[in-house]
C-alpha cells in the first residue's frame, strides 16, 4: 500500500512541475473574473466597438492554452502535437464555461 501512495506522491509532483504556470494562471484568473464588474474602470477607446469583453477573454483564455501546452512540451515532441493542442483548446472552454456559470451563479452581486 506504501508503494502506491509514493508512486501516487511522485505523480502529483510531476504534474504540478509541469503545469504550475497554468494552475496559476488559472487561479489568477477565476479570482479576478470573480470580482464584480464595477470594479474596474470602464474602457473608453476605439476597442468599444470590438467588445473588450471578448478580447480580455480572448487573451486570458488563449494564455491558458498556451501555458497548459508548455505542460505538454515533452509530448509535443512526440509527435501527436494535433492531439495536445485540441486537447489544451478543450480544457481552456471547459474552464472558461465553468468560469461563466460561477459568474452568473455564484459570483451574483
Amino acid at each position: 500500500m506504501l508503494k502506491g501512495t509514493k508512486l501516487l506522491s511522485k505523480v502529483n509532483l510531476m504534474f504540478l512541475k509541469k503545469f504550475w504556470p497554468a494552475i496559476t494562471w488559472s487561479l489568477l484568473t477565476l479570482l479576478l473574473m470573480g470580482l464584480p464588474g464595477n470594479v474596474f474602470p470602464e474602457i473608453v477607446s476605439f476597442w468599444d466597438w470590438l467588445s473588450p469583453d471578448k478580447v480580455v477573454h480572448l487573451f486570458i483564455f488563449g494564455t491558458l492554452s498556451f501555458l497548459i501546452l508548455l505542460g505538454f512540451r515533452e509530448e509535443l515532441q512526440a509527435g501527436k502535437r494535433r492531439k495536445y493542442i485540441v486537447l489544451a483548446v478543450m480544457i481552456s472552454l471547459l474552464y472558461g464555461v465553468f468560469t461563466e456559470f460561477l459568474q452568473y451563479y455564484v459570483f451574483v452581486v
